[in-house]
């Protein structure tokens, strides 16, 4: 019933990948929310204003956010007068696995900043190609009814828009590997494994999920999960299904109604009382105290689209 109920309020967008071009005078949601898929953002207009939980940051026009499915976050625009301007794209992860390479993983990009989400102003030429790519996605969609929903498009358009991604992806690893150190080639393969393992934890994290759980399903030992977690997310594994665990909690605590006592047994604690001293431990205030304080929402999420 509970696992019902979360699928209800999670609101799972349609099929493997959604893309639109928003231009309007507001955004959505103006409370901090999550989403089951992960998330880019290309801004065209510079009026856009990105929420964490610690921190405000204006996007200028030509600006990238990627936002995992632990970003709590909210958009706002700034209010000139001026509508907001953004391609907006979800796509389920799983998607993206059969593109990567034993040198290459396309996700690496949502690893190396989870849960805080990732702002980058590519150069100019970078940007028009990434805007290139986004705007032929977006046209592959003949009508605006379909909500840039791409299980409704033919087999055709749904691989040209999965090998779309997979070019914008591309594009996003080549400017961030400017960033970063020279990496092996086993580091990349320890990316790859994190990556799915991160998948599978956020599909599971409501149910009795244990590192040995885990272990076996992938058929690694527990202490090669902890070194794998270390190595790329510089966490142990079990401070990541906690942080998935409780990152969904203030979810539901900001956007529905449902008591403590429900928000714990949806994210999968067994009981409130270990729950709350968890929640407490973490954030420096009891559940009912963080909803107070953020002003949480007295309706359960709709869907953005």
């Amino acid at each position: 019933m509970l696992r019902r109920n979360y699928n209800e309020f999670q609101e799972l967008l349609p099929g493997d990948l959604n893309i639109r071009h928003k231009i309007a005078m507001s955004t959505e949601k103006t409370t901090f929310h999550l989403h089951s898929h992960l998330e880019i953002i290309y801004t065209i207009s510079d009026n856009l204003v990105y929420f964490t939980e610690s921190a405000a940051q204006r996007l200028p026009a030509g600006t990238l956010l990627l936002l995992d499915s632990m970003s709590l976050h909210y958009i706002d625009c700034l209010h000139d007068d001026r509508a907001c301007d953004r391609y907006v794209l979800y796509f389920n992860p799983a998607m993206v696995h059969s593109l990567n390479t034993p040198e290459i993983n396309l996700l690496d990009c949502f690893l190396r900043h989870r849960g805080d989400g990732y702002v980058l102003l590519p150069e100019a030429d970078l940007g028009a190609r990434i805007h290139s790519i986004l705007e032929q996605m977006v046209n592959c969609f003949p009508n605006s009814d379909m909500n840039g929903d791409a299980s409704l498009l033919s087999p055709e358009d749904q691989l040209f828009l999965k090998l779309q991604l997979g070019q914008l992806l591309l594009l996003i690893h080549r400017r961030m590997k400017t960033e970063q150190s020279n990496e092996s080639q086993a580091y990349q393969a320890h990316s790859h494994s994190v990556s799915e393992i991160c998948q599978y934890i956020n599909e599971h994290y409501p149910e009795e999920l244990s590192v040995n759980r885990i272990a076996r399903e992938f058929l690694i030992s527990r202490t090669q999960l902890y070194n794998l977690f270390k190595e790329v997310l510089h966490m142990s594994i079990t401070d990541y299904l906690q942080q998935v665990r409780l990152t969904q909690a203030k979810s539901l605590l900001l956007n529905t109604t449902y008591s403590v006592e429900i928000v714990s047994q949806m994210v999968g604690y067994g009981n409130i009382s270990s729950f709350s001293r968890v929640f407490k431990a973490k954030t420096g205030e009891a559940p009912l105290q963080y909803r107070k304080k953020k002003g949480g929402a007295p309706f359960p999420l709709r869907s953005e689209f």
